[in-house]
């Protein structure tokens, strides 16, 4: 049985007021990721308190953690953890000095899209887990 989605209630495509407010590309990837931003932080939360974890995970540090692996994205080490060394070969400042490193392996240890145990048993949908995120 398929599941019944919510219809989308917002005008498909770019609102282009919206865009038009824009001064850098900055604020056009900000238009784009705001609603996906809050679902992050909100399932990232949920995981970790399913798990007994506090994990209080705020707005702004998905921001950083995104950033972060934006920059891991361009700027390859051979590891994440030589992100936070103090080897003057290893070591980003502008990582280590934006999130520790204990902050960045809780998100991305408890990182989630979808709420878990909404999953159904009978569960088609391969993406099921970033669905909400594609929708």
């Amino acid at each position: 049985m398929d599941t019944v989605r919510p219809e989308y209630c917002r005008p498909e495509g770019v609102n282009m007021i919206e865009i038009s407010r824009c001064n850098t590309p900055t604020d056009v990837f900000m238009v784009f990721i705001e609603s996906i931003l809050k679902d992050l932080v909100y399932q990232t939360n949920l995981y970790g308190t399913q798990k007994n974890k506090a994990l209080r995970i705020q707005r702004e540090d998905m921001l950083v953690f995104l950033g972060i692996n934006f920059l891991m994205g361009y700027n390859r080490l051979p590891s994440y953890k030589d992100y936070w060394s103090t080897s003057d070969d290893l070591g980003v400042k502008l990582v280590s000095n934006a999130m520790s490193r204990d902050m960045l392996e809780k998100i991305l240890i408890h990182l989630h899209c979808n709420d878990s145990t909404l999953l159904p048993t009978n569960n088609k949908d391969k993406l099921f887990k970033i669905r909400s995120i594609i929708d």
